[in-house]
């Protein structure tokens, strides 16, 4: 059964928890979070690149709204969204959070090794440009260097789920013969 208590407030506390107050009330910072968040909603629904910049284009091109009402919309359309793609927004929304109070280490650790003064989550730089970003500027500090190795097991774990779903589908037999 789902918390009663409204989404907004239970979501604070793991806000602070995760982020410190800090980065938990840096608009910029959930600016940005938002829009990502809303635009891997509407890539996973259907929305295309295309259709995605357009549309940032249009509301660009328009005056500025106003947040109270702006954030009243997001909810109406939200609702319809889910609706229309047959999703129940309160459960996911509490799926969700209870999905990253578990994760919370590795969220920081993405946090840490987000490139500075840029609106891009994590780190998106290919292990080359990491190498020469560190032969150029130095070694990253150690928090950053402790997110990026942190984010290379992440990324070679995925990579590992991926090979035995594979293997498991096709019914391949890996080659050191334990089908594990």
């Amino acid at each position: 059964m789902a918390d009663t208590t409204d989404f907004q407030s239970r979501v604070h506390p793991w806000l602070l928890a995760c982020f410190g107050a800090e980065i938990a009330a840096d608009k910029a910072e959930r600016n940005h979070r938002f829009l990502e968040e809303a635009l891997e909603l509407v890539q996973a629904t259907g929305c295309t690149q295309s259709e995605a910049h357009q549309l940032v284009d249009y509301v660009y091109s328009r005056s500025v709204g106003e947040p109270a009402q702006e954030v009243g919309g997001v909810m109406v359309t939200l609702a319809a969204l889910c609706l229309a793609n047959g999703l129940d927004m309160h459960c996911n929304g509490d799926t969700e959070l209870a999905r990253i109070w578990t994760k919370v280490e590795a969220i920081r650790a993405k946090q840490a090794a987000r490139p500075a003064n840029s609106p891009l989550p994590g780190n998106t730089m290919t292990d080359e440009q990491l190498a020469h970003q560190h032969a150029t500027e130095g070694p990253p500090n150690n928090a950053a260097s402790k997110a990026l190795d942190e984010l290379r097991l992440q990324r070679s774990r995925g990579l590992n789920v991926v090979i035995r779903r594979v293997f498991h589908v096709w019914k391949i037999v890996p080659a050191d013969g334990d089908g594990k």
